[in-house]
């Protein structure tokens, strides 16, 4: 029996099939036909560029930093500095900056003879700093000390003598460390000279400081004066530079002594920047790399026969002294006579030089001087 029906029906269907077909095949040809993929194994061995250039960085030396990239006024840090709550070395240390970290230096100011910068974290001597992007100039000069020669000033390192504390109140929690640089440096109660004196340390001590207020320092026993303390980090008044010498590597150790942990160490011929340099038991550390170095074992820049040991070095120069009312004493050392008085700008002749208890003196045609308060030329 014939069915002409079904078999128009299933041609109808085939011829609406074929045409899906080749209306699926045209699409498919306009999505993927505009273009041909990169073959990654071409004869040339280029790969496809899988990776947008604007998100590849510029191998161009041209678009590396230089300079005239640095922003005007920006100061950068030439070694680990500690930063401070106004431009003395005795105020509370807030932090500190390592090499090579950028600030904008918001205003300069020069303080018995050393200047300043005032950075948004603080302040910091400009010795620490690269100032060559810098502009601004001081706009201050130096604080005057006591215009009376006789009274008494903190041109020098006294064994009882404590700083006034006037003023406001900066108080700064945080560990930091130091060394008593006083022949004997009291403690007291409260930050204050006045306050009940409760002991006292020796010259060389090792301290850790859990607070400083107002240029004092808390130990765990009571309050010093930071005046006669070197605190880590500090640029002090007997400072260098020079070259390891030590053939199998300079230990840098977390206080001036071999008995103190080793922090890391430092290769021969490596060049150091000594922040200051201080007598411990017969030798000399120096504060440098962020932690303590036998001066030993550096070629100290300037100085012959790499004498750190300089109690009794004859040197001759001229200066000029930036302290008010300096003190001239009958020898090399605060127990020595008051003999006259200098006062700034005047200049001075130095025939002989001694460090004492850390602290190094001139002596001049009147007597003895204190050269942390003198300019050489």
């Amino acid at each position: 029996m014939n069915y002409p029906c079904t078999r128009k029906n299933a041609l109808r269907r085939l011829l609406t099939l074929t045409a899906a077909l080749v209306l699926l095949s045209s699409l498919l040809a306009g999505c993927f036909g505009k273009g041909k993929d990169p073959d990654p194994t071409d004869d040339t061995g280029n790969l496809p560029n899988l990776v947008d250039d604007s998100t590849t960085p510029s191998s161009d030396p041209s678009s590396a930093p230089t300079n005239a990239d640095i922003p005007e006024n920006t100061a950068i840090v030439k070694v680990q500095v500690n930063v401070r709550s106004s431009p003395s070395n005795t105020a509370p240390i807030i932090s500190q900056l390592d090499a090579g970290e950028q600030s904008e230096v918001l205003m300069l100011k020069t303080i018995h003879g050393i200047e300043w910068a005032y950075l948004s974290q603080g302040w910091v001597p400009c010795e620490s700093l690269d100032m060559s992007h810098v502009t601004l100039t001081s706009d201050s000069t130096d604080t005057p000390a006591s215009t009376d020669p006789t009274a008494d000033t903190p041109t020098e390192t006294t064994k009882a003598t404590e700083p006034d504390n006037s003023g406001s109140q900066t108080s700064t929690t945080g560990k930091s460390y130091g060394v008593v640089t006083a022949k004997e440096l009291n403690i007291r109660s409260e930050a204050d000279k006045d306050s009940t004196r409760v002991g006292s340390y020796t010259y060389g001590t090792r301290l850790t400081f859990t607070e400083t207020k107002n240029g004092w320092g808390k130990t765990n026993k009571g309050w010093v004066s930071l005046k006669y303390v070197y605190v880590d980090g500090d640029s002090g008044s007997n400072g260098c530079t020079g070259v390891v010498t030590a053939s199998s590597g300079l230990n840098v150790r977390s206080g001036p002594g071999s008995n103190y942990d080793k922090i890391k160490t430092l290769a021969k011929g490596e060049k150091v920047t000594v922040k200051e340099r201080i007598k411990i038991d017969g030798t000399y550390w120096g504060y440098a790399s962020g932690g303590w170095i036998c001066m030993d074992y550096v070629d100290v820049d300037g100085e012959t026969n790499n004498n750190n040991n300089n109690n009794n070095t004859t040197t001759t120069g001229n200066g000029t002294v930036t302290g008010n009312g300096l003190y001239i004493r009958s020898g090399a050392g605060t127990d020595y006579d008051t003999v006259g008085s200098l006062k700034k700008g005047d200049r001075v002749t130095i025939q002989e030089t001694q460090t004492v208890d850390g602290v190094k003196w001139g002596r001049i045609s009147q007597g003895w001087i204190c050269l942390t308060y003198v300019k050489m030329d």
